[in-house]
């Protein structure tokens, strides 16, 4: 292993080249070992660190920082066939490229396959910039059921053109506009509340109010300020901010990531109390729709994605309420994170899915179809296998109002595929 940027041999690298290209190639036939996600991090962290190795390494290596987000990019090629072939041919290369026996025989890395993870397209970086190339690379891997970050990205892009070009105007106006973006995601309306009141560490919160006061000020001086005769233009050291600013786009993202994983608010908040219904309360008048598509498919493996739909057939709007869906572990990729999930309740036959009405964002009013929620699923050759074409499993969605009974309804998973 590489224990110290710089310091290893090349065959060693080219060693640990070969590990990664080998982890890959098992996520990439749903045989993920238990390890799997630690070790995924553990040897891209050094691969990137490495100033020889990161230069010659694939994009989506340098994008996809968790084991996770490369199943995401590498199931756009359906088959374990083209899987491992592209694999191969972006990491063979680069593998004997560090072996000084077979540096001359390298070879060719064919054309990589392109994931646009953002609906923007980066621009060309130029030699000095405000946000960091790998800092943006993370952001644009971001997946989020509540927020588009296709502008927060373009925003950093236009920050780091304006910073290149010494164009400190726009880097001082630029900076004001982020820091009034993102709030949402820490789960307040104003940058002030993420300075005061974000369940964060002391210094983060006190770095944080660093830029709330000064970057604030400098920017609506620059703003705001009416022509005179004579005139001072900033210079970089009045406009940059660059450590602070990197902090508040890694909590960003890790503010993300912990939404996604927990489903819950990064802000300190009470939990909520539990409903005590009586019995005689009768259930919902509501119909629960549990539907599925084949989303791709090849011989080996099918992917689909389930539906969840809610129709009230009451006479009043619903306004508050939650849903719990329970699918079987079995059909879901372990390394995969999806939004919602409770993963304190995760076991290894089930995994639970809990919606609220603060996630949809919608009434149900009477009549309408609501989609609740998206869940995507596989079924392979070799499970097929083992469940003997049966699939005793079953999977259920419950509803339950303010006040009022769950209503549940089950549905065997042998309905939700259709791979024999």
């Amino acid at each position: 292993m590489i224990t110290r940027q710089g310091s290893a041999k090349p065959h060693d690298a080219a060693e640990l080249m070969g590990q990664f290209r080998e982890l890959l190639e098992l996520i990439s036939e749903w045989k993920t070992p238990e390890d799997g996600p630690e070790r995924y991090r553990e040897i891209r962290k050094e691969l990137c660190d490495d100033p020889r190795v990161q230069p010659l390494l694939p994009l989506f290596v340098l994008e996809c920082r968790t084991s996770g987000q490369f199943w995401d990019y590498i199931r756009n090629l359906q088959t374990y066939k083209e899987r491992r072939a592209h694999i191969q041919g972006q990491l063979l290369p680069v593998e004997r490229q560090l072996r000084p026996d077979q540096s001359k025989t390298a070879g060719l890395r064919p054309p990589e396959l392109r994931v646009e993870y953002s609906p923007v397209r980066p621009i060309p970086m130029a030699v000095q910039f405000y946000v960091a190339e790998s800092r943006l690379a993370e952001l644009r891997t971001l997946k989020s059921a509540k927020f588009d970050f296709c502008k927060l990205i373009r925003l950093c892009e236009e920050l780091n053109v304006a910073y290149s070009e010494n164009c400190f105007y726009a880097v001082a106006m630029l900076t004001r506009s982020i820091l009034d973006h993102v709030p949402p995601v820490f789960g307040v309306s104003s940058f002030a509340q993420v300075a005061n009141n974000y369940a964060g560490a002391k210094s983060f919160k006190e770095l944080m109010g660093q830029l709330e006061v000064v970057t604030r000020k400098v920017g609506d001086l620059h703003l705001h300020s009416q022509i005179s005769r004579k005139e001072a233009l900033p210079v970089e050291q009045q406009v940059s901010f660059k450590a602070q600013f990197d902090l508040l786009l890694a909590e960003v993202i890790r503010a993300n990531e912990t939404k996604q994983d927990t489903g819950m608010s990064v802000v300190s908040e009470e939990p909520a109390p539990k409903q005590r219904v009586p019995k005689n309360v009768p259930e919902p008048d509501v119909d629960i729709e549990i539907l599925y598509r084949t989303s791709k498919k090849s011989s080996d493996v099918h992917e689909y994605q389930l539906e969840v739909r809610v129709i009230n057939r009451e006479s009043e709007p619903i306004e508050s309420y939650y849903v719990e869906i329970e699918f079987p572990a079995e059909f879901i990729p372990p390394t995969v994170s999806f939004p919602n999930e409770v993963k304190e309740r995760r076991t290894d036959k089930v995994r639970l899915f809990r919606v609220t009405r603060d996630d949809t964002r919608k009434i149900l009013y009477p009549g309408d179809p609501i989609c609740i929620y998206c869940l995507d699923y596989f079924v392979s050759e070799l499970i097929y296998q083992k469940n003997n074409r049966e699939f005793a499993q079953k999977m259920s969605v419950a509803f339950a109002p303010q006040g009022r009974q769950k209503k549940m309804v089950e549905r065997p998973f042998k309905e939700l595929q259709n791979f024999g």
